[in-house]
């Protein structure tokens, strides 16, 4: 169901593997994966599927066909209710509530929590549907990740994608879209915390400050 009456679908070509904000998504597939709603561009003509990544499927003839040549299914008319301050597009700061500095990536690809104001500690946001992935505002390739039970950094694959909750108090908790109930956590040191171990306590909420 939409948002409201005033929304509208509207197609939007697939570019570098990622899904636009408020695409139309499927949930979670067998594997674990998040599919989304898709329009694929075949010999066949124009025809609905899915797609994870750079890659879209569609039936024809009683056969599965596959095609990087799509476009998703996005609604538009107005943005969906935000309750997190983490809008795609923006570029942020994220104070840890636990130590009191960023959040950051340093250059040797470590992360911890011990970060000023400078370029690896402010984040641009990213959508991926319902969801962000918040990568180094002068380092496109250059990730927050949750992977191997670490905290560290990727190049924007599925251990990226996060899900924001929203805390009474203005922070945010990133829980892993891969493995949920793992969170991006720094401790009161200002070292990552293991990210099984973190909840949406101190350890794992964050105020967001706009660069």
């Amino acid at each position: 169901m939409l948002p409201e009456k005033r929304a509208h679908l509207t197609l939007m070509r697939a570019h570098n593997g990622q899904a636009p904000y408020n695409a139309l998504d499927l949930g979670k597939m067998f594997d674990g994966s998040v599919y989304y709603m898709v329009i694929c561009h075949s010999n066949h003509g124009d025809i609905p599927g899915k797609a994870k990544g750079s890659e879209s499927w569609y039936s024809f003839g009683g056969k599965e066909h596959k095609t990087h040549d799509f476009s998703y299914i996005v609604a538009q008319g107005r943005s969906p209710a935000m309750n997190h301050s983490l809008i795609p597009g923006s570029i942020v700061h994220l104070t840890s509530k636990s130590h009191g500095k960023n959040l950051r990536i340093q250059r040797n690809g470590q992360v911890d929590g011990r970060g000023g104001k400078g370029e690896w500690a402010t984040f641009r946001v990213q959508g991926r549907g319902p969801h962000v992935a918040l990568h180094l505002a002068s380092h496109a390739h250059q990730f927050l990740a949750i992977k191997n039970n670490s905290l560290t950094y990727g190049t924007g694959g599925k251990f990226c994608t996060l899900h924001v909750k929203s805390n009474p108090d203005g922070t945010v908790c990133l829980e892993s879209l891969e493995h949920p109930s793992q969170h991006v956590g720094v401790r009161q040191n200002g070292d990552a915390k293991e990210p099984h171990q973190t909840g949406t306590g101190q350890d794992g909420c964050y105020f967001v400050n706009f660069a």
